[in-house]
């Protein structure tokens, strides 16, 4: 079935980059610019400027430093470096425990590497932290796609214990 493009997301990364630039510290931007450039298949994962900019970072907040690490993560795993990956995802659950994804992605590399125990813990973990009033919220709403695309928090019905 064809469907018409509903997003331009080099415009959308060029808006982001640009909000940087006038902002350095919005955290949300760059969070979103990172996750943008992880899920686009136009693009090869977090580019290195992004990921400096993620290693820059700084906040006190322990849920922003768990999706700071989150992301970092994502550039670690597109350049196949796997202990950078899992130590970021662990940092990123140490950080702050209650996110969906980070749990989730761990879990897929220990079900991966053979390690069922340790994937269905994570997994169960992340379950357990999904919200099930999140499908309610403003899809246009940048905080509802940090909710959704890094969080996890709306992820109710696609993933089974």
């Amino acid at each position: 079935m064809f469907a018409p493009p509903i997003a331009d997301d080099f415009k959308s990364m060029d808006c982001l980059r640009k909000a940087l630039d006038i902002e350095p510290d919005n955290l949300d931007a760059l969070l979103v610019l990172s996750r943008m450039q992880d899920l686009s298949t136009m693009v090869e994962g977090v580019s290195e400027d992004v990921f400096e900019k993620l290693s820059q970072a700084q906040t006190d907040n322990p849920e922003y430093r768990s999706m700071l690490a989150f992301a970092k993560a994502w550039y670690y795993e597109s350049k196949d470096m796997t202990q950078e990956y899992v130590q970021e995802l662990k940092r990123s659950i140490q950080y702050f425990p209650g996110h969906v994804l980070n749990h989730i992605s761990l879990s897929i590399y220990y079900k991966d590497h053979g390690q069922e125990e340790k994937s269905r813990y994570h997994r169960v973990q992340g379950i357990d932290h999904i919200d099930p009033e999140s499908d309610t919220e403003d899809r246009t709403d940048v905080q509802f796609f940090i909710r959704e695309r890094i969080k996890g928090r709306s992820l109710i019905g696609t993933i089974s214990k």
